[in-house]
């Protein structure tokens, strides 16, 4: 669901929040210190909530975003939500890559992409954990405590065992049972093709043709 306001966190607290990616960071971060939410978070992941930032999203979960030449705003730098020792310099040369690392804590390979300006540096070692390997830069950070964490990487979640070791991590939280291993996996490309061949089979192009037509 989709938390647009404090309330609208306060009411019915999640197991996981995820703050998503965005093409005006220093913008919506000053959206979310307007309408209360940037302090609603803060208090979130300050009594256990687990927090997860997404490519923008993991930025925000910073010291500070700045942004010398002025490539999304006029405003040069903001302050972030202060939740993971880091900053973030918007610059010029934009990451465009496709990414495989391997997930630290659980050994699990993790495949996506990045697609971003900013080149993020960690401001504390001791305070935070490197979430990824397999890459010279920052990919990935979490928190001492373990509950706040992000990455760059677009698309982590549909690697299936990573997905399902964050959820079990979850439902382990909340004193459920973990899940274990993934029975069926899920396969974008393969989706696809059947329902291509799906269809093909049943929808009658001819009749279609002539409605386009």
């Amino acid at each position: 669901r989709l938390i647009r306001s404090p309330e609208d966190l306060r009411a019915r607290r999640p197991d996981c929040l995820i703050l998503p990616g965005s093409k005006s960071t220093l913008a919506d971060l000053q959206a979310l210190r307007n309408n209360g939410l940037a302090e609603a978070v803060k208090h979130f992941a300050a009594t256990g909530g687990t927090l997860v930032g997404i490519c923008v999203g993991f930025q925000m979960l910073g010291e500070g975003v700045s942004d010398p030449l002025g490539l999304e705003s006029a405003c040069e730098q903001a302050p972030g939500l202060g939740l993971l020792p880091m900053a973030t310099e918007l610059g010029e040369e934009k990451t465009l890559t496709r990414s495989v690392v391997e997930h630290i804590p659980s050994g699990l390979s993790v495949s996506g992409y990045e697609i971003h300006h900013g080149q993020t540096r960690i401001l504390d070692q001791e305070e935070s954990s490197s979430l990824f390997s397999g890459s010279a830069d920052v990919v990935g950070l979490a928190n001492a405590r373990g509950n706040v964490w992000g990455a760059y990487v677009h698309g982590l979640f549909d690697a299936d065992g990573f997905r399902r070791y964050v959820l079990d991590g979850l439902r382990i939280a909340k004193g459920l049972a973990p899940k274990g291993a993934v029975q069926v996996s899920y396969n974008v490309e393969e989706g696809l093709d059947r329902l291509g061949k799906a269809m093909v089979e049943h929808l009658d192009w001819e009749r279609i043709k002539r409605m386009l037509g």
